[in-house]
């Protein structure tokens, strides 16, 4: 199995089964610290597709088993001067 970051997951396939493994990992207390481009982030980095997310789309797509606690905006520039944002989400798991 090759280990991708989530931003690289563009197809449902890839999604549900990161979803599949953290739920395992977890228990019925955990928490998750996810960052991933914003809406506003790049298309692709490192020549690559990548998914870009907003709070309702992280909120549907780790519902029920997960709710959103809180997220945080980041402007990022690259060593190129490029400007990247980011937003990192903070989510607790809801119980079994």
């Amino acid at each position: 199995m090759i280990a991708r970051c989530f931003i690289f997951m563009v197809e449902a396939e890839e999604r549900r089964k990161y979803l599949e493994t953290l739920d395992a990992c977890l228990d019925e207390n955990g928490h998750v610290v996810l960052g991933t481009f914003a809406p506003s982030g790049p298309q692709r980095c490192s020549n690559l597709e990548v998914m870009r997310y907003d709070e309702p789309m992280i909120s549907e797509l780790f519902a029920p088993r997960f709710r959103v606690v809180t997220t945080m905006f980041a402007h990022h520039e690259t060593p190129r001067g490029e400007q990247q944002d980011f937003l990192f989400f903070y989510m607790r798991r809801h119980g079994t």
